[in-house]
């Protein structure tokens, strides 16, 4: 019954993404349309694998490095409760051009996926890339641990050593580079509105879409990826400065680090949570008439305060000069089909932040370049016009 609701949602979001009108979508560049799931706490693509091509649904994931597909022959596919068969899993066997290229693939997700290397042809956002080099998950360390329905990773950042990011592994942007189908390491995500139905779109490669620039554009350097120590070893963590929390006219500023240097915050939305320090959060939630429940990823909300003129207030993030972004309490509240709302903002330590997830994301067009380790951002326009301009010569600058 579960994967009945769930595939409901799906086709419907799938429906929706159809029913826009395909953009233009230059040389260079690969335009993903983006769906959510059923508990709308993570973000998916579409990509087909093998030949004749399989489909699978990968969950987006701006705080993970590697990409894989589910192997049918996986165990956990294999229950009575079918957990792959919504998002889709690759059977390799039946595959002419699938390559095997050695064992050793780990996710480094709590799930402790692992598996094998492989290679074949691979389809995403219509751009069709042989020889794909992709992780091949075979099995779970914790298998109690699988999401359901289950889906792999599509992972957006690279990981990093002491002198370099990326390399030859399973990492989407470098290999549709190395390939030539994209011509930056970059990705531009619009998340779309925080409605159950809505569809989001990315953008790979050196383009964007201005038609969902709500204002300003700024730009960042990513916090040093080759410094494990500030980044954790990967890319798409920004260094931010203050949190401004506005209550019905009333503000309170929190300085985060030294004075215009800020600290690490991962940029991740393969997390649904929007990670606060308990003195922002604390203020928050009384505005909202929320009673916060550590046991529980999403808090109960009244659907009232969907409404901008009873939800008074706003959290603004300061990523020091360059800019900030404003998002109003309305926007942290997500309404499901049933009627209920609740909100994604957790409050997980008592005063540090480390990731920003999808409750901060969805109020960003963000910008990620990984040719140059920058992060662009402006506050997100919800609309479904779609128009891809290139960045700037030599990609922006911070």
């Amino acid at each position: 019954m579960a994967h009945l609701k769930y595939g409901y949602l799906l086709s419907a979001a799938l429906a929706a993404a159809a029913a826009g009108v395909a953009p233009q979508v230059p040389d260079g560049a690969v335009f993903v349309p983006l769906i959510r799931n059923d508990k709308l706490d993570a973000y998916y693509a579409e990509l087909t694998v093998g030949t004749p091509p399989q489909s699978a649904f990968l969950k987006i994931d701006t705080g993970s490095p590697t990409f894989s597909f589910q192997a049918r022959s996986n165990p956990v596919c294999e229950r009575a409760d079918r957990p792959c068969d919504l998002f889709g899993a690759f059977d390799n066997t039946t595959s002419s051009t699938s390559i095997y290229r050695g064992t050793g693939f780990a996710d480094q997700l709590s799930t402790h996926g692992s598996g094998d290397y492989q290679e074949d042809t691979v389809t995403i956002g219509g751009i069709t890339t042989e020889n794909m080099y992709f992780g091949y998950l075979l099995r779970y360390g914790f298998p109690d641990r699988a999401p359901v329905p289950a889906a792999t990773i599509l992972g957006l950042s690279l990981v990093c050593n002491a002198t370099s990011c990326g390399g030859e592994g399973p990492y989407l942007l470098e290999r549709l580079h190395d390939a030539g189908k994209i011509d930056r390491k970059a990705v531009s995500i619009y998340h779309g509105p925080d409605e159950y139905d809505a569809t989001g779109s990315m953008v790979l490669g050196g383009y964007y879409d201005e038609a969902k620039i709500g204002g300003d554009l700024f730009t960042v350097n990513m916090s040093d990826p080759l410094n494990s120590s500030l980044s954790g070893g990967q890319t798409n963590s920004a260094n931010v400065t203050a949190l401004k929390v506005n209550v019905d006219g009333n503000t309170t500023t929190q300085q985060f680090g030294e004075e215009n240097i800020g600290v690490p915050v991962l940029l991740d939305n393969g997390v649904a949570n929007w990670y606060l320090p308990e003195s922002i959060a604390n203020l928050v939630y009384p505005a909202l008439e929320v009673e916060f429940n550590a046991g529980r990823q999403t808090q109960p909300v009244d659907c009232k305060y969907l409404d901008p003129n009873v939800a008074k207030g706003s959290i603004t993030v300061e990523f020091g000069a360059a800019g900030e972004i404003e998002v109003p309490f309305s926007s942290l509240v997500t309404p499901f089909p049933d009627g209920t709302c609740v909100t994604f903002l957790y409050a997980r330590s008592p005063s540090d932040i480390f990731i920003f997830g999808d409750g901060f994301l969805r109020s960003v067009y963000s910008i990620f370049d990984q040719s140059s380790y920058t992060i662009t951002m402006a506050p997100v326009k919800y609309t479904d016009e779609v128009s891809l301009v290139a960045f700037p010569e030599g990609g922006f600058k911070a």
